[in-house]
């Protein structure tokens, strides 16, 4: 029910003494319906409906799309900030594992250092007999 499906030729200069036929296809098409289709559907509505509630219906689509569009807009943002969201989160993950990582490495070095292990017991032994006078005084 579209218009003529064969494209059509345009003929068009290439130099000033050649000329080549270009096929160009000039159907019109939306949503799958060709222009005679869509003029139909069109003139359906204008006859169901009459030209004083035409106003009407064009507004309350265009309210709609408005509406589609904003809830569409909404849960992209709502996506979008999820994902920031989630990104955050997987930065903090890294600082907290590369602080820690961090940590861990200094903790092994301090323990490797020569003599330390044998202060810690010098010390422990020393707060010992720091409590004991304390208590007898």
């Amino acid at each position: 029910m579209g218009l003529d499906s064969r494209p059509l030729g345009v003929l068009t200069k290439v130099r000033s003494d050649e000329f080549t036929v270009r096929f160009v296809d000039l159907r019109f098409r939306m949503f799958g319906l060709g222009f005679q289709e869509i003029l139909l559907i069109l003139v359906i509505i204008f006859l169901l409906f009459g030209v004083k509630r035409l106003p009407d219906i064009g507004k309350g689509l265009g309210e709609t799309m408005r509406e589609i569009r904003k809830i569409r807009d909404e849960r992209k943002t709502g996506k979008e900030k999820e994902k920031e969201k989630d990104e955050e989160k997987e930065k903090e993950k890294d600082k907290q594992n590369q602080k820690g990582n961090l940590i861990s490495e200094i903790k092994k070095e301090i323990e490797e250092i020569p003599g330390l292990k044998e202060a810690k017991e010098i010390k422990g032994a020393a707060d010992k007999v720091r409590g004991i006078t304390k208590f007898l005084k």
